[in-house]
């Protein structure tokens, strides 16, 4: 990333994993900077004649830089004393009618949240918006994208998929006696080509399945395998309870997860797990457990 300082020099930033952001001007580093965990992004938070560098890390906070002074690091703008996922993405926009822009966060875990800052405010940040898309969000932007006068935040997921979230509010009315909505004319007409898509995908889809299944049960000599799958995956420390969060994320459904480890391993239990385990006992390993 590459911002304009006071003085009008153009330096680049970046994040390393060790836990360092340097500066670079000229082809060589002229400031490290040591944060407390590793960053994952960079944004030049741009409002009101102020610039700042903000950064997300792997523990999903947001601090502020100010590189102007030897005393790089200043202060953390959202944090929370429980774990959150890595932050993957920001972006800054006014989405609500307040004094100042809005930080948009995207998140490794699928949450989408909006806060409410003040640089120069030692309150807290305050969390505006949030919902989660099920899918790590690997890029978001904002601005008036797909309707006039709405703001919209525009989100790219790992698999491929993307989305806006938008601040029109959806018309409908409802009849009390016959529990139908009503919606707009507009709005009929945007889930009419929706549904137009979705039979055309479909339609693709059986063709593809057809071929696939007429090349297997043909009489040459050809071999029949599953396609090289990209898979995401991540190892992070909670600092709460000094536990490991692995995360795994692949472009297709998961039905199971087998973990084989030859050193004793506890598995923890979390709020939103849905998984069913099962351990077995195999020698010489110490645990094979399976996650469905």
């Amino acid at each position: 990333m590459s911002c304009i300082l006071q003085s009008h020099r153009l330096v680049a930033l970046i994040a390393c994993e060790g836990r360092m952001i340097r500066a670079l001007e000229h082809a060589r580093v002229t400031l490290s900077m040591e944060v407390e965990s590793s960053p994952t992004v960079l944004h030049v938070y741009d409002d009101n004649d102020i610039r700042s560098v903000l950064f997300g890390t792997i523990d999903g906070r947001i601090g502020l830089l100010d590189i102007e002074k030897t005393q790089s690091f200043s202060k953390w703008i959202i944090q929370d004393n429980q774990y959150t996922s890595a932050i993957s993405c920001m972006d800054s926009y006014k989405m609500v009618q307040i004094e100042h822009k809005n930080v948009i966060v995207g998140r490794q875990d699928g949450n989408i949240e909006v806060y409410a800052i003040d640089l120069s405010d030692k309150e807290a940040s305050v969390l505006l918006y949030t919902t989660n898309c099920n899918e790590s969000v690997t890029s978001l932007c904002c601005g008036i994208i797909g309707e006039a006068n709405y703001d919209e935040i525009l989100v790219a997921t790992y698999t491929g998929r993307i989305f806006g979230l938008t601040t029109q509010s959806v018309e409908r009315n409802l009849n009390t006696d016959s529990k139908n909505y009503y919606f707009t004319t507009e709005s009929v007409q945007r889930i009419s080509k929706l549904k137009n898509e979705i039979e055309e995908l479909q339609i693709k889809v059986t063709k593809e399945r057809e071929k696939y299944q007429a090349s297997t049960h043909s009489y040459m000599e050809e071999m029949s395998a599953i396609p090289l799958l990209s898979i995401k995956d991540s190892m992070v420390q909670s600092k709460q309870d000094a536990s490991y969060v692995l995360t795994l994320e692949v472009p297709t459904a998961i039905d199971n997860v087998l973990l084989q480890s030859n050193v004793p391993v506890d598995l923890l239990d979390v709020e939103k797990n849905s998984a069913v385990v099962s351990f077995s006992e195999a020698e010489p390993h110490v645990i094979i457990a399976s996650c469905v």
